[in-house]
């Protein structure tokens, strides 16, 4: 299955990276690799709750949540237009690395 990311609007109008078919599983490899590798500090990680999971990430003290839920799929956004360009950089390295997380995860 194709993993079709798309930019939308929060309902505070903050841009989001979604990804209608991102499962839990795309989530927690977005949360690890955007911690071990992006340079984000894992704040909270995933949690799950009754129809979504929800998680922090933190950098330069921006704070960014990443999570899924049943209407968006995954999305990533964050509290502010500070946040804006990290939200951007885990987006392009996720474009970057589509194809293995397709195999991976689609």
């Amino acid at each position: 299955m194709a993993l079709e990311p798309q930019w939308c609007e929060t309902a505070s109008g903050r841009p989001s990276f979604d990804v209608w078919d991102g499962s839990n599983e795309l989530l927690v490899e977005v949360v690890n690799v955007a911690a071990a590798t992006l340079g984000f500090e894992l704040v909270m990680p995933p949690l799950p709750g009754l129809d979504m999971v929800i998680g922090r990430l933190s950098k330069h003290g921006c704070t960014i949540h990443i999570g899924r839920d049943i209407w968006s799929g995954m999305f990533v956004y964050a509290d502010d237009e500070s946040g804006d360009p990290f939200v951007r950089e885990i987006a392009a390295w996720f474009e970057a690395n589509r194809a293995d997380l397709e195999r991976r995860f689609g």
